[in-house]
């Protein structure tokens, strides 16, 4: 399946699309810092969507130049001082940040959005890491709920409006995941963005494991069980 992967541009962004049935869900996949694409092309296979989902998997608007061989992507800036002494429990405005870049990533995928006029109620946004972020601040800046978001390590930025926001959307599904060992995003902030959600009214499960920041074997299960779930109600 993922040899049919053929990359486009969609509105602005530069996306690897592995195309689905007219009638089918669209799932849009964002990778994490670093990264780029094809990083998590593997989740098509590994997801349990119904057959016929079309899958995008967008490149990040920033360039990450590690080296003359490897580009990687982001979808926004990160101060790493910042971010060092969050992990260390010393940065204690940090979740109230809204990092630069945020914003035109977020008009960026709009657009890309718009192109691919997908109905929202068959539309799932997934991520890693920032992925899941800019996943959530996107689902967040839509007009109505999408059929899930998929948040893996998602990290806490914006708390007073994610909260504001995440109110005019109750009952959204979702499915979140997150190392209790995280070094990069800590654990904590994982499970206050769960307690956002579920006190606002969205519907998910929360799988906590124990290591880093990755998506294990375990959590891909339960996210299949959970978006087998989605596909069964009405």
């Amino acid at each position: 399946m993922l040899a049919n992967l053929s990359p486009q541009k969609i509105g602005p962004l530069e996306c690897l699309v592995l195309p689905g049935q007219p009638q089918g869900k669209t799932a849009v996949i964002f990778h994490g810092y670093g990264a780029n694409y094809g990083d998590l092309v593997g989740l098509a296979n590994e997801l349990g969507f119904p057959k016929g989902t079309r899958f995008i998997f967008p490149n990040g608007l920033l360039s990450i130049p590690y080296s003359a061989a490897y580009e990687g992507r982001a979808w926004f800036h990160i101060d790493w001082e910042m971010l060092e002494r969050n992990v260390a429990g010393l940065a204690p405005d940090y979740e109230e940040r809204r990092p630069a870049g945020l914003d035109e990533s977020v008009l960026a995928v709009q657009s890309m959005l718009a192109e691919l006029n997908c109905p929202l109620d068959q539309l799932v946004l997934g991520g890693f890491s920032q992925g899941a972020m800019l996943s959530l601040e996107v689902a967040l800046s839509l007009p109505q709920q999408l059929a899930g978001v998929l948040l893996f390590s998602v990290g806490l930025i914006d708390r007073s409006t994610w909260a504001c926001k995440m109110a005019r959307l109750g009952g959204t599904r979702f499915f979140q995941s997150h190392g209790t060992h995280d070094p990069i995003l800590p654990f904590d902030q994982a499970k206050t963005v769960y307690s956002l959600l579920v006190d606002a009214g969205w519907q998910g499960p929360f799988c906590s494991f124990s290591g880093g920041h990755e998506i294990p074997g375990r959590c891909l299960a339960e996210a299949r069980q959970t978006i087998h779930a989605w596909s069964q109600e009405p």
